[in-house]
């Protein structure tokens, strides 16, 4: 029955992103196949004042659950309102997750109003920063920071209108600010962790820069449930004008559908795929990425540590 319940919330979560069939975006240098759905084509296409609804549906969602809530407190027999409690909470956990999950559909809640001072600080970007400097940044923001997990990066060194891909579904993401929100209700952040895989790798004549990581942890759902640890790297592009990050890329070692079905049937991912191990360095990484099943990435091809590998 808990299983059943489990499966029942992952696939309303998760409904948006597979209704309707994917289709296979092409595959460029550094940027995976993204599946994405027709679903999300209609409501980008949807008019200004379509969106507004959207919004406005949501937000009406939201404030009911508060309401009910309201009222569960205020019930008198502790037995009852602890229960009915209990389930309004959990409604509104799963809600602000499938929030998160579903950050590419506008008709969603994207969070509070920024706040003037917010804003100001957003717009004071390090216009000029060198790659390698950028590269510390990053890396910083990720080992130190957590960032993967609780959004919290660095925006002054990414453009405000920055693109986000991936394996996810409910990728691509225009904006940092969308997905920042997004990233920080979708984990447990005390429970969940990205880890390097040594330093960044920096491509001067491409303007990029390449992280290497390994991610584990819970989601952020009433059932706190864990994902299967995976390898993934992520290219940021640097724009020539500014400096600034315009574009960041992931790819993981395992196809997405593991990744959420080991959340929901753990013993079935693992038959899929086994858990990433742990890596320090950039060698072990590439090693472990290529056990998975996954070719050694161009990017890697001239590096002494990979050779024995390509």
């Amino acid at each position: 029955a808990m299983r059943a319940r489990r499966m029942l919330a992952l696939v309303v979560a998760a409904l948006p992103a597979f209704a309707g069939g994917w289709a296979q975006l092409p595959a460029g240098p550094g940027r995976p196949a993204v599946a994405h759905s027709p679903i999300h084509a209609h409501v980008l296409r949807a008019a200004p004042s379509a969106r507004r609804s959207g919004d406005v549906h949501a937000s009406a969602s939201m404030a009911r659950l508060a309401a009910l809530h309201a009222r569960a407190a205020r019930m008198r027999c502790p037995f009852l309102r602890r229960r009915f409690t209990d389930a309004v909470e959990s409604a509104q956990t799963v809600a602000r997750w499938v929030t998160a999950r579903h950050k590419s559909i506008p008709g969603l809640p994207q969070g509070p109003p920024e706040t003037p001072q917010a804003a100001a600080f957003s717009r004071a970007k390090a216009v000029g920063i060198t790659l390698h400097d950028l590269a510390g940044v990053i890396a910083s923001d990720i080992g130190e920071r957590n960032s993967y997990v609780n959004g919290q990066l660095s925006r002054r060194v990414y453009a405000e209108d920055c693109f986000f891909d991936g394996p996810d579904p409910d990728m691509p993401v225009t904006g940092v600010r969308k997905y920042t929100l997004a990233v920080s209700g979708l984990f447990e952040h005390a429970a969940s962790r990205c880890r390097l895989a040594g330093p960044p790798v920096v491509d001067e004549a491409a303007g990029a820069i390449y992280c290497h990581w390994r991610l584990s942890g819970t989601l952020h759902l009433p059932w706190h449930p864990t994902f299967k640890p995976y390898l993934g790297y992520t290219r940021y592009e640097a724009d020539p004008a500014t400096g600034l990050v315009r574009a960041v890329v992931e790819a993981w070692s395992v196809p997405a559908w593991v990744a959420f079905l080991s959340a929901l049937w753990p013993e079935a991912a693992d038959a899929a795929a086994a858990d990433a191990p742990e890596v320090r360095d950039l060698g072990a990484w590439a090693e472990a990425w290529v056990a998975a099943g996954n070719a050694v990435p161009a990017h890697l091809e001239a590096r002494a540590e990979v050779a024995h590998l390509v």
